[in-house]
């Protein structure tokens, strides 16, 4: 593809340096004029020089080749009372703002299916709505983005929360005429009608994930407080689907939180303890159960990448505080299984945040007392050193950038960093290049305000 969508895959940049008090700014300069790679002819096929003979097939046109376009879609606090939605195309420097109007906040953006959906709050009628974008055309008022269906009628609140995909469906919790919130799912293919969407169960799915066929949620039932659920997406709703797994018997709460699909099991936080869940083989005692037979090891921040499972914890908590835990399900659980990886040594902890796999690694935002709160990254081929985790120390010293945000595509991490009295940066780090602080991580962007709510969704066009 050519045109400007291939030049923003292709940007190339320059840093500069602006040093702030006592940490390194960088900020990126679009080198102007670069060529465009693979865009200067070529890409045919020579023509046989023997005449065809008067009878053979016309040949058929190709059809029109698609590529994958990626994007950080995120929303920004514009500084003049305006959340806006923006979309910056990854190897480019500059957003693009895709929906943005005073008394309206767009929010979770998240692809299905080529479009993304987002939910809009309006704030004269105290209402929200699941709107879409097509990234293939142009923006347009009102057409592009728009809104995508309706629960309720006009200014009457929707409420749309937690918005995922599986299986290019979009699912969500909404409620209808008030709460309390359901459970719906959304098929871009089919055109919107009664039907669809179309609600699901009656409770709300919090946090979900999908495995072996099951979407498997936290939720509060009758009889029982927050606790473990699990809908079969084969058959219907009933009164034993979704079943539900009463973790804290009665009306007490186990809140599971932050759940992980790691191979064909789900693994989260309940009760200040891991668990595991095999949505494959029947509910039992020990279906779900604890990863560990301990007390207050805490779970949270829990991300499943390669094969094993990362998350904040502590396999003793007042003699650790809360540090990077690494699990691995495929040896038995034991005295160093879950691994702790202590970052900060001592009663305290370096309370890991943000983890996400980039590359062969994981980064994460953690807490030194003598750097503040900065980028962590471990390496989880390597031994345990005074270098693994490695520390990025974006503001040297004391002062934090504060990692937040954090997604990743790749080897290629995002987030963003505040500097006191400067502002939000939005930064890339590369995994497979050395840390420098003058060139990786990378300054891409200066935000206005605040930005959250990072997703990277990819389309083809």
């Amino acid at each position: 593809m050519c045109g400007p969508g291939a030049a923003q895959e292709r940007y190339r940049g320059q840093m500069h340096q602006t040093k702030y008090n006592e940490g390194w700014i960088r900020q990126m300069i679009v080198v102007a004029g670069l060529g465009l790679l693979g865009c200067g002819g070529g890409g045919g096929t020579t023509p046989d020089a023997a005449v065809p003979a008067l009878d053979a097939a016309v040949p058929t046109p190709d059809a029109p080749v698609q590529t994958v376009h990626k994007a950080l879609y995120y929303i920004g606090d514009n500084q003049a009372g305006v959340t806006e939605l923006l979309e910056l195309p990854l190897g480019a420097t500059t957003p693009t703002v895709i929906y943005g109007n005073a008394g309206q906040d767009p929010s979770a953006p998240l692809m299905v299916a080529n479009k993304l959906y987002f939910t809009l709050r309006t704030h004269v009628t105290n209402s929200a709505k699941v709107w879409v974008f097509d990234p293939t055309a142009p923006l347009a008022a009102n057409v592009n983005p728009h809104e995508a269906f309706a629960i309720n009628a006009t200014g009457v609140d929707d409420a749309p929360y937690y918005l995922v995909e599986n299986a290019g469906k979009l699912y969500f919790t909404a409620i209808s005429n008030g709460p309390p919130h359901h459970t719906y799912v959304y098929d871009p293919a089919l055109a919107v009608g009664s039907n669809n969407p179309k609600k699901m169960f009656d409770q709300g799915a919090l946090f979900p994930v999908f495995a072996a066929g099951k979407m498997i949620f936290r939720a509060t039932g009758t009889g029982v407080g927050e606790e473990l659920f699990a809908f079969d997406l084969a058959a219907p709703a009933s009164a034993t689907n979704p079943a539900v797994f009463d973790l804290l018997p009665g009306p007490q709460s186990s809140q599971p939180r932050d759940l992980a699909v790691l191979g064909t099991k789900v693994y989260f936080g309940a009760d200040n303890e891991l668990y595991v869940y095999d949505p494959v083989a029947p509910a039992s005692l020990t279906n779900p159960a604890k990863v560990m037979a301990t007390n207050n090891s805490g779970a949270s921040s829990l991300t499943a990448f390669g094969d094993k499972l990362y998350y904040e914890g502590s396999p003793n908590y007042s003699a650790t505080g809360s540090e990077l835990m690494v699990y691995d399900p495929a040896i038995a659980t034991s005295i160093t299984n879950p691994k702790l990886v202590e970052m900060l040594p001592g009663m305290n902890g370096a309370s890991p945040a943000f983890m996400r796999g980039v590359g062969t690694k994981v980064a994460m935002s953690a807490y030194r007392p003598d750097v503040g709160r900065e980028l962590f990254v471990f390496n989880p081929a390597a031994p345990l050193s005074a270098s693994n985790p490695e520390l990025i120390d974006i503001l040297a010293g004391a002062a934090d950038s504060d990692p937040r945000s954090l997604v990743a595509d790749g080897n290629t991490a995002y987030f963003t960093v505040n500097v006191a009295n400067t502002g939000t940066f939005l930064v890339a780090y590369d995994s497979t290049m050395p840390t420098n602080v003058t060139v990786n991580p990378r300054s891409i962007y200066m935000t206005p305000g605040q930005a959250y709510y990072f997703h990277i969704g990819s389309y083809l066009k």
